[in-house]
């Protein structure tokens, strides 16, 4: 369709899904992909950018015509985080993190799925990889939700947090997301 395609990969990267990358999951070939939070584990802070083919031409055209494209901010490429991205990406592949969440990756959602499906208030339970969604409803079976003064996702992620369990709810809905450690084990 000539239009490019952005894959944002800050949550769904290195192997949360699976996949090295969500898009590889699902077949995608982004013209441009977003990184950060999977690149360190988290550990520090970081971001990034792949850019494929169509859009680097196009910035080494403009560099040709209109000098250097000034793309670097204060803490850009800085050295602590680079290395730490660089470590973390050696213990993933290391460890066989991507197995490994293939492997307890389904068992998760199964698991999950087991325990939640056909609670009075479980809309949905999805998920992929060692990632996953429980949408909260007023109705589940009429697809009704609740409304949004009951803040019932916020709630709800406070009492699991008061119990040891964390889970995000997420902006727009009363979903919670849960994204546990790629190193989780089945017990």
């Amino acid at each position: 369709y000539d239009i490019l395609l952005i894959a944002d990969e800050v949550v769904c990267g290195f192997a949360r899904t699976g996949e090295k990358f969500g898009s590889h999951l699902y077949g995608m070939r982004p013209d441009f992909v977003t990184i950060a939070k999977g690149v360190s584990s988290a550990y520090l802070p970081i971001s990034g950018s792949i850019i494929g083919d169509r859009v680097w031409s196009v910035l080494e055209e403009g560099t040709e015509k209109h000098g250097v494209l000034g793309h670097g901010w204060t803490y850009s490429g800085h050295t602590l985080c680079a290395a730490a991205a660089l470590a973390n990406i050696q213990v993933l592949k290391e460890r066989n993190i991507l197995e490994h969440v293939q492997d307890v990756g389904p068992y998760w959602l199964s698991r999950m799925k087991a325990k939640l499906e056909g609670h009075p208030i479980v809309g949905e339970v999805r998920g992929v990889g060692i990632l996953s969604g429980v949408e909260l409803m007023r109705d589940p079976k009429a697809r009704l939700a609740f409304e949004p003064e009951l803040q019932v996702g916020v709630r709800a992620a406070a009492a699991l947090l008061e119990n040891g369990v964390i889970g995000r709810a997420m902006p727009h809905s009363d979903t919670l997301g849960f994204a546990p450690p790629l190193i989780i084990t089945r017990n």
